[in-house]
C-alpha cells in the first residue's frame, strides 16, 4: 500500500508541476500575444520620423509626399523642374535634390509624368530604409506621346 500511495503522491506532484507549468505558458502566450498586438501595422506606411522643433521646416516639408499633386512639369535647356501643389493649395517650383515630404524626402528625378522622391523610413526593427516614392501626373494632364525623361 504504501507503494501506491507514494505513486498517488508522485503523480498528485507531476500534476501540481504541470498546472503551474500550464498557467505560465499561458502567461507567457498572452503577452506575446499583447507584444504581436502592439507591433506595427506591416501593411500601413511607416510613420515619419519626429522633426527637432529647433529646426525651421520649408513648406514644402509640412506634408506628407502623398498628399503633394503634380501640377506640370517645366521642360528647360539644362534640367527640369516641377510644379507640385501642397494641401493647402499653394504651388510650388521644385528641382532634383529639393527637400519635400515629412519623412526626409529628397527628388531623386523629375520626368515627364512624375516626380521621384526617396524617403527615409524606420522599419519594424528600429533600422532606417530608403524607399522611393512617386508623385505622378494625373493621366488628364499628360500630353500624349509624351518622353518619359
Amino acid at each position: 500500500m504504501t507503494s501506491s500511495r507514494w505513486i498517488l503522491g508522485l503523480m498528485a506532484g507531476v500534476v501540481v508541476l504541470s498546472s503551474a507549468r500550464i498557467s505560465r505558458a499561458e502567461e507567457d502566450l498572452s503577452s506575446a500575444l499583447e507584444e504581436a498586438i502592439a507591433l506595427r501595422d506591416p501593411f500601413k506606411r511607416p510613420e515619419g520620423f519626429n522633426v527637432n522643433s529647433a529646426v525651421a521646416v520649408s513648406d514644402l516639408e509640412r506634408f506628407p509626399t502623398e498628399q503633394f499633386k503634380l501640377i506640370g512639369v517645366i521642360t528647360g535647356a539644362s534640367r527640369l523642374r516641377a510644379i507640385v501643389q501642397d494641401p493647402e493649395g499653394k504651388t510650388h517650383f521644385v528641382a532634383e535634390r529639393m527637400r519635400i515630404g515629412t519623412r526626409r524626402g529628397v527628388i531623386q528625378r523629375i520626368r515627364s509624368d512624375g516626380v521621384v522622391v526617396r524617403e527615409k523610413t524606420v522599419n519594424v526593427l528600429g533600422k532606417e530604409e530608403s524607399s522611393d516614392n512617386e508623385i505622378r501626373l494625373p493621366e488628364e494632364n499628360r500630353v500624349a506621346g509624351g518622353s518619359s525623361g
